[in-house]
């Protein structure tokens, strides 16, 4: 048996499984482009295009139940934190602010009740 000495501060992450989260990361950045992309959703499915579109798309939704789990797998060490979750929430409603001010001035989206209500709670309506 071979015994190892742990070094103050040392890091104890499996790095085989941080690439594997980069790259589901990168999958499902993926199922969003395939997902929204007007030129993409118009593919013929009966053609070899469509047929490694729709094989892509499976994968990427496997991918994120494996982000999950690898996500849920390295925060379960940390103790829960009011202000951390807060501190995320307050993030989260800024940047969907700021990205429905972009979309009003580019025309992408317009000026509704509906519309301001799904921007200013991204985390309840979507």
């Amino acid at each position: 048996m071979e015994y190892s000495i742990k070094k103050s501060g040392e890091n104890n992450r499996n790095y085989s499984i941080d690439i594997l989260r980069i790259i589901s990361m990168l999958m499902i950045v993926s199922l969003h482009f395939f997902s929204y992309n007007s030129a993409v959703t118009e593919i013929d499915y009966f053609s070899a295009t469509g047929f490694l579109k729709h094989i892509l798309h499976s994968v990427s939704l496997i991918s994120v139940n494996c982000y999950i789990l690898i996500s849920g797998y390295y925060i379960h060490k940390f103790k829960f934190s009011l202000y951390k979750l807060l501190k995320i929430l307050c993030e989260v409603l800024f940047y969907s602010i700021i990205l429905y001010l972009i979309f009003l001035q580019t025309n992408l989206a317009h000026l509704t009740v509906k519309e301001l209500l799904l921007a200013a709670m991204p985390t309840l309506t979507r």
